[in-house]
């Protein structure tokens, strides 16, 4: 028997080897059933392709939790005494640091996590700890210049600044559908 393409073959054989793929073991598996074991594979793994649109969504609103609750919940609860006249340059000044931290340490670690297959909540978590410790050093070495003084980093500022990189890195990994079992949602 002829195959389309005028060459004679094993493939001329089977009239639908579009449909079959053989796997190593030697079993024939069709194509849409080869889909699904792969999708579930993926899954279990957590390199699942991610909902570009979810991916949006948390990189836009996480960056914004360390303000609403470290600058306007105390602002409101305080009827805005507790920042003042220096309350839109505090909220200007947070969303500056914390889209920058977001952008320059956040996404290459959500990237990197995601292409070794360890991107869950508690990865990203840690991540997000280490990365706010970091920019919340920054922070208060950028904000000490503004004020003319020198900020000293201690155990305090590090537990602060993990807190506000938790901060983000939760409700992003909760936005993004990023679960502890390594299963993105899409």
């Amino acid at each position: 028997m002829k195959a389309p393409s005028g060459h004679w073959g094993w493939a001329s054989i089977y009239p639908n080897t579009a449909e079959i793929i053989h796997t190593i073991a030697g079993t024939a598996t069709s194509f849409p059933s080869r889909l699904r074991l792969h999708s579930k594979a993926a899954h279990a793994t957590g390199v699942m392709p991610m909902n570009k649109k979810r991916l949006w969504l948390a990189s836009t609103v996480a960056p914004v939790t360390p303000i609403v609750v470290v600058i306007l919940v105390p602002a409101l609860l305080t009827q805005g005494q507790a920042y003042g006249n220096a309350l839109p340059m505090a909220i200007l000044f947070g969303l500056l640091t914390s889209y920058l931290g977001t952008i320059a340490l956040g996404v290459p670690q959500f990237l990197m996590l995601q292409r070794f297959g360890r991107l869950n909540l508690t990865a990203l978590s840690l991540a997000g700890a280490a990365s706010g410790v970091l920019v919340f050093s920054c922070f208060l070495y950028l904000f000490g210049l503004l004020l003319d003084s020198q900020a000293s980093i201690g155990a305090t500022e590090i537990l602060w600044g993990a807190g506000l990189g938790v901060m983000v890195a939760v409700p992003f990994s909760l936005l993004a559908g990023i679960t502890n079992a390594g299963k993105g949602r899409s």
